[in-house]
């Protein structure tokens, strides 16, 4: 057996309020305490005591102490009604005594000296490492006295407690015994058995004090915290699942939105590939045309070349007719017949140089047609390729828009689904923080019903109830880390979300882009 125990077996101080004549003083010396304190009002009965005292061994009257004082709520003095049932004697008035003891009569009232509880205390030395004990017969007070000795922050230095008074209340303002025993269960104490041959009129009971009841309430203590405290989460929780459950739907709405805008973005740009298609096939036509005019202008140009070397040779054949006139008009001369003759020859000449001449303009004015037929042709043609190349560029600038486009609508659709599964995971995550809530809110009423259902707490249960608590800590450790994390999954939700909406209006710009474009 240890040290501690030895202690804990040793008897320390008996304090016996009312100790009547004392009938148990043998009882006490034979246990061995320290010291025995006798307290005891009626005057008789304390000089019956201080006789019986004198009579013991100088070293059993260095242990007793007589103390001739009745206990009340303060120091004085009061009247003691003493009765022919020196048991029920009282500074109360009685109430339901006379039905209890039929012959009850009253032998005399004097006037006593009073002791409060705060300072029968100061007169006590209390080892706190030794079973101190406490015998309460003070009719119609007791509740009173132990209350007092409670507040006080003395009642728990006695760890055993003998309790005798009615079973019923039979003086003013007295409890009955069970609402004594009710409460000095609530501070502590283990009802003991009841004696053998127990009165059924009166409460005599021996209580003992659980010495782990500080450490029971101080873990009573911590699981009333620990469930304010879950308490706090789970309303913690609920609104964070509220506001998840409002960005989701937010986020659902606005990825449903983004998803016909795509709709409508593809509708547009399978349009727009239509119209290219169509505007190919006009540049296909257009190319056509173009090289149709180029072969039409070979052959202008061809014939233009045709007509001035023609123009050139009749311009020659001009000159030699001329020439010749000139050597005709010169023999003319000389000869009035050859004149005659060559009047003739020059008619014809000037005839035919007239109707030369009129061809020549003619060939010259249709040249000169052709010619501004040529220009204009190869300048519709110049405009014809500028327009082809310019058409070219912007059919180019649209695939470009379009590929650009579908990249963007890819990124969009990966972030929309990146958007979703976040979504469900942090669904999923609320999910298990509901669960795991679930779980720990069942835990803590299981141990809490334990603690109620304890009799007695022994040192193997209070190192199980401290590792529970400190389990409960753990799991609120873990609950608020997920709570956190689930705080920066929400931040990154809302990332997401600035991220689709600053998309959302890239897609509106080009939309509006290309929709203001020009046509092809």
């Amino acid at each position: 057996m240890t040290a501690a125990s030895d202690a804990a077996q040793r008897i320390g101080t008996i304090v016996h309020l009312g100790a009547g004549t004392g009938e148990a003083l043998d009882n006490y010396l034979d246990s061995g305490a320290a010291q025995i304190v006798l307290v005891e009002p009626e005057p008789e009965r304390a000089e019956d005591l201080r006789a019986l005292v004198a009579s013991l061994s100088a070293r059993d009257q260095a242990r007793v102490q007589v103390i001739e004082r009745a206990v009340a709520m303060q120091d004085g003095t009061a009247m003691l009604t003493v009765f022919n049932q020196t048991d029920a004697s009282s500074l109360v008035p009685p109430t339901g005594l006379s039905e209890l003891y039929p012959g009850l009569r009253v032998l005399s009232r004097t006037e006593v000296e009073t002791v409060s509880p705060a300072s029968l205390l100061k007169t006590l030395t209390l080892d706190p490492d030794a079973l101190n004990w406490l015998i309460v017969e003070t009719p119609g007070l007791e509740a009173q006295v132990l209350r007092a000795l409670a507040d006080l922050g003395g009642l728990t230095q006695f760890v055993r407690l003998d309790l005798r008074c009615g079973a019923e209340p039979l003086y003013e303002g007295a409890a009955s015994g069970q609402e004594i025993l009710t409460w000095l269960a609530e501070e502590g104490y283990l009802l003991g058995p009841s004696p053998e041959e127990a009165d059924p009129d009166l409460c005599e009971r021996r209580l003992m004090r659980n010495p782990s009841l500080p450490k029971i309430r101080a873990v009573e203590a911590e699981c009333a915290d620990l469930k304010a405290r879950l308490g706090e989460l789970e309303a913690a929780l609920d609104v964070q699942t509220q506001e998840r459950a409002a960005e989701r739907q937010s986020t659902e709405a606005a990825a449903a939105s983004q998803a016909e805008q795509l709709h409508s973005l593809t509708a547009a740009l399978e349009e727009k590939s239509k119209a290219l298609e169509t505007s190919e096939q006009a540049r296909k036509t257009r190319v056509e045309q173009v090289e149709h005019l180029n072969a039409e202008k070979a052959a202008l140009t061809e014939k233009l070349s045709q007509s001035e070397a023609a123009a050139a040779s009749q311009a020659e054949q001009v000159q030699s007719l001329t020439a010749a006139l000139e050597e005709k008009s010169k023999a003319l001369e000389t000869s009035e017949q050859a004149r005659k003759t060559r009047v003739e020859q020059v008619e014809h000449l000037n005839a035919e140089k007239a109707a030369l001449t009129e061809r020549l303009s003619q060939s010259e004015a249709a040249a000169a047609s052709q010619a501004e037929r040529v220009q204009s042709l190869t300048a519709a043609l110049e405009e014809k390729s500028k327009a082809l190349e310019s058409s070219e560029q912007a059919r180019k600038t649209r695939v470009e828009q379009v590929e650009n486009l579908n990249s963007e609508k890819a990124a969009l659709t990966e972030k929309l689904s990146k958007s979703e599964a976040a979504a469900a995971s942090q669904a999923e995550q609320v999910r298990s923080l509901t669960a795991e809530k679930t779980a720990l809110s069942a835990q803590v009423d299981d141990l809490t019903k334990k603690l109620a259902e304890a009799s007695l707490v022994t040192k193997a249960d209070l190192a199980a109830a401290h590792a529970e608590r400190d389990r409960l800590r753990k799991e609120l450790e873990d609950t608020k880390a997920a709570l956190q994390t689930s705080q920066t999954q929400r931040a990154q939700l809302a990332q997401s979300r600035d991220d689709i909406v600053r998309a959302e209006g890239q897609i509106a710009l080009i939309k509006d882009l290309l929709l203001s474009g020009p046509e092809l």
